[in-house]
């Protein structure tokens, strides 16, 4: 497995809390996608797939790359319709709209018809679905004979101990942390991922891993009010007043300055024989 170090919003929809974390998702996972995107084979009449595609930091990446090619689409699908609302903004604000297709749908149940897709990607998607063995299969099946699929997850990330730290600042349940954890742990590794796509019928071609900066600190000062949106993180910090919280969240990321600075992800490239 080759592995590689690199250098380094408010959303209207009251209804997705997630969708309320654009500006600092965007800000964190963007360069991690862009490792991912590179996997991803385009030529004119390419059909690609982002699934759970978020806020479509993939998806805007390889829209940009789409747009320099005929007749070339992607399709970002993703169960949030707040999430989808901000990546269309994202894709006009980057001039790429026009080749970018949003579909509101389930990662287990994709509407697409059998063989649709040249490519699939999922960048920090597939392995938070409740189902991700079933997610994978619909990978499979909608991808054409000779397509690819990339899947990138976290190896280790920042968020998990930020949550830990917080349930013992404000007395929450250590269950609750270790079940977080516990749930990331499950594909934390490229040989896990690749396992899941294998047994979804998929050959893996290669897996990969990069460590990046990862700017938690930055977030907590900036833009703290994507950290309270998050239904996680957000629980325990609304338990006191905002500024209160706000000072926490600084303190804990500036205790945490040199061991929360950067994260580690897997990505798994694969094809259907």
């Amino acid at each position: 497995m080759e592995s590689e170090k690199c250098d380094g919003a408010t959303n209207s929809d009251k209804t997705d809390p997630w969708a309320t974390q654009v500006v600092s998702m965007w800000r964190m996972t963007s360069r991690f996608a862009a490792q991912a995107v590179k996997k991803i084979p385009i030529v004119p009449g390419t059909r690609i797939l982002d699934v759970a595609a978020g806020t479509g930091t993939a998806a805007i990446l390889l829209a940009e790359k789409a747009s320099h090619f005929a007749d070339t689409r992607v399709v970002a699908s993703d169960i949030s319709p707040g999430m989808l609302t901000e990546l269309r903004k994202l894709a006009d604000e980057a001039d790429v709209g026009g080749f970018v297709d949003t579909m509101e749908e389930n990662a287990m149940a994709l509407s697409a018809s059998d063989a649709t897709f040249d490519a699939v990607i999922s960048v920090f998607g597939i392995p938070l679905v409740p189902d991700p063995p079933l997610a994978a299969a619909e990978v499979h099946r909608v991808l054409k004979q000779g397509g690819v699929a990339v899947i990138m997850w976290w190896e280790q990330v920042p968020t998990i101990s930020m949550i830990r730290e917080l349930v013992q600042v404000f007395g929450g349940e250590a269950s609750e942390a270790e079940s977080f954890e516990s749930r990331f742990a499950v594909y934390d590794s490229g040989a896990k991922i690749s396992a899941l796509l294998s047994t979804a019928g998929l050959t893996v071609t290669s897996e990969d891993r990069v460590t990046l900066p990862f700017d938690l600190a930055g977030v907590a000062k900036e833009d703290p009010e994507s950290l309270f949106a998050n239904p996680i993180i957000g629980k325990h910090l609304q338990k006191i007043p905002q500024a209160q919280a706000h000072k926490e969240l600084i303190k804990l990321c500036e205790k945490h300055a040199s061991d929360w600075s950067e994260a580690t992800a897997s990505i798994v490239t694969a094809v259907k024989k």
